[in-house]
């Protein structure tokens, strides 16, 4: 990692890495992870931010996240203060998080944090859910999830986005959406164990 206090950034240079312990982004930073980075989460390790997320992947150099072990307990995203940014991130074989203080269901969480996510690849993932958005605005496009152990995308009390989306082989359901006013556009659904959009608790 490289902090630079000045321009308020946390940075991890293009590379692959093991993660095999907590990482913890504290508030008022911002966390840049650069194009072509493998970031391995191993040994039950997580990555909680307190600031926004910068995951600037490329179509010619994705960004990896992945646990070659089957423990990373994926990553949280809580109280940001401003939007996160995901672009072409892979991530796979991911949990959501068991630790003291953090009930999180997914596999990648944000909690009362913006985010924009554009072509990502979510696959293979051991948490309930493989998304979840908990009070926050989120874009999601051109983006795959595939081979999911429960629900895909779970949005409670969030309004936002999903265009120009598939998902393929949900154990549960494909887009799980409560408390919530959310535009659904252009998005392709085969196989989901229960429902392909499940819809609840005044959700439009």
């Amino acid at each position: 990692l490289t902090i630079n206090n000045d321009t308020g950034e946390i940075r991890v240079k293009s590379g692959n890495y093991l993660v095999n312990a907590d990482l913890v982004i504290p508030p008022n930073y911002k966390f840049i992870v650069e194009a072509g980075t493998k970031l391995d989460i191993i040994q039950s390790a997580n990555i909680l931010s307190y600031s926004p997320v910068h995951f600037g992947g490329t179509k010619k150099e994705p960004i990896s996240i992945l646990s070659s072990d089957s423990t990373g307990q994926g990553i949280t995203v809580i109280n940001a203060g401003g939007q996160s940014i995901i672009s072409y991130v892979e991530f796979k074989g991911l949990g959501n998080p068991k630790k003291a203080g953090l009930n999180q269901t997914g596999a990648i969480n944000f909690y009362q944090s913006d985010v924009k996510i554009t072509n990502i690849n979510i696959e293979n993932n051991f948490g309930e859910d493989a998304l979840n958005i908990i009070r926050s605005y989120y874009e999601i496009y051109n983006s795959t999830f595939r081979d999911i152990l429960s629900d895909a995308f779970d949005g409670d009390f969030s309004d936002g986005l999903i265009f120009n989306s598939v998902f393929y082989n949900c154990g549960n359901d494909a887009i799980d959406v409560s408390g919530s006013n959310v535009i659904i556009d252009s998005v392709f659904i085969d196989n989901a164990g229960d429902k392909a959009i499940s819809i609840g608790e005044k959700s439009i």
